[in-house]
């Protein structure tokens, strides 16, 4: 490494611990303890779904298997659980919250390696960027597992693209073991026609949700497991609606309009909510031919952006893609061409980062004054534009050109 490089490495590192600096010392003033913050983001405690729900059934997974109250997840997770819950409350809440620190860590570098290569002063707005995100923050504060599940996809995305078919087949089957939502994202391979990764996802998925707890329960057991589980998450779907963390498309549309009890609203609003989902899957196969990163990242920044249109519960915390994604919508936009088109996706897209961060929460009274509106869809659906008009514009620079006199 030549002098001139550590000097620019030990600048941008400098800039990064700035900016990590900046954003702790205005959680200080503003919460000044983790209780406080606990309370302000989403009321209730630190790590309550945790304490409620992961701790408790990983304690009694092999005594008595099956969900307890308010866990709707399977039984492969239940038992990758099980270590955690050896412990007393008190050393596997520690655990879990090291664990959470690590993960989030994970999730920010992960993309810097391949899609998000930023350096000096753009790296530590990045940073910034993601270390002020709500949906982050949202999914440390319940100790949850959406940042896992997203770390997965990344993880999947990053072994093929380092031609490790195998691996990522596997990374983004872990992933669904954890949250079912995950199989959307085999739709890129499927587009691609990358088929050992498809049957690599298809065995490891098999094994994990299938005959790893059917060999550790028992199949009729595990069947039961999902069955009740199932039935658990189908009884309080109805109250979804209801709840203001949502940032399903059809939940936040009909609180603005102030709409409470409207399941035929509901089931009309999520065939659009698909059909704007499947406009991100033509986004996927407009960009099949290139392994470029760029065009890799915009493939999976338009499913990303798409799960608010899927997914009934969408809390908060599930939208821990968004720094991501805001950050490849940017980055594109800055390499366009000055136009006017330039400038309002770029408007948008810091329009995005601002109803997304904490200072937009910090600017309203309380966590409900905040969610209630659905800025974190809003948030995911500014960048849409961008993502359409990225992925035109490198197709367009990607298709063959016409041979001379044809």
């Amino acid at each position: 490494m030549t002098p001139d490089a550590r000097t620019s490495k030990a600048a941008t590192a400098t800039l990064v611990a700035l900016a990590l600096g900046v954003a702790f010392a205005y959680y200080r003033v503003v919460w000044g303890s983790i209780d406080s913050f606990a309370h302000a983001v989403d009321n209730y405690d630190l790590f309550t779904d945790f304490v409620r729900h992961y701790y408790p059934m990983g304690r009694r997974i092999l005594a008595f298997p099956y969900p307890v109250d308010g866990f709707y997840y399977s039984a492969c997770f239940a038992l990758l659980l099980k270590p955690v819950g050896l412990l007393s409350l008190p050393t596997a809440t520690w655990v879990w919250g090291v664990l959470q620190l690590a993960l989030t860590a994970a999730l920010a570098a992960l993309p810097l390696r391949v899609w998000l290569k930023l350096t000096g002063w753009r790296l530590a707005l990045y940073v910034l960027l993601f270390a002020t995100s709500v949906p982050v923050l949202h999914n440390f504060k319940w100790g949850q597992v959406s940042v896992l599940v997203t770390l997965t996809v990344f993880a999947s995305l990053y072994a093929h693209a380092s031609r490790r078919d195998v691996a990522a087949g596997v990374w983004l089957a872990l992933g669904v073991g954890i949250k079912y939502y995950a199989a959307w994202f085999v739709i890129y391979y499927v587009i691609r026609r990358q088929w050992r990764v498809v049957a690599a996802f298809a065995a490891a998925g098999v094994g994990l949700l299938v005959v790893m707890p059917s060999i550790v329960l028992g199949p009729i057991v595990t069947y039961q497991f999902h069955h009740e589980a199932y039935d658990n998450l189908n009884a309080v779907r109805s109250l979804f609606v209801q709840d203001w963390n949502s940032q399903f498309f059809p939940h936040v549309l009909l609180r603005l309009l102030h709409v409470v009890d409207a399941p035929r609203a509901v089931f009309a609003l999520s065939i659009v909510g698909w059909a704007v989902a499947l406009v991100s899957v033509g986004i996927v196969w407009t960009l099949r031919s290139s392994d470029r990163p760029q065009a890799v990242a915009l493939s999976a920044t338009a499913l990303f952006l798409s799960l608010p249109f899927l997914l009934s519960t969408s809390w908060a915390h599930y939208l821990v893609y968004l720094p991501f994604c805001q950050a490849v919508v940017i980055v594109g936009a800055a390499g366009l061409r000055s136009s006017p088109a330039r400038y309002a996706l770029l408007a948008a897209a810091a329009a995005s980062v601002m109803l997304a961060s904490v200072f937009a929460f910090n600017a309203v009274p309380n966590w409900t004054a905040y969610v209630w509106p659905g800025p974190l869809f809003f948030a995911d659906v500014l960048l849409m534009p961008g993502v359409f008009v990225l992925a035109r514009a490198r197709a367009r620079a990607s298709a063959p050109t016409s041979a001379a006199g044809a």
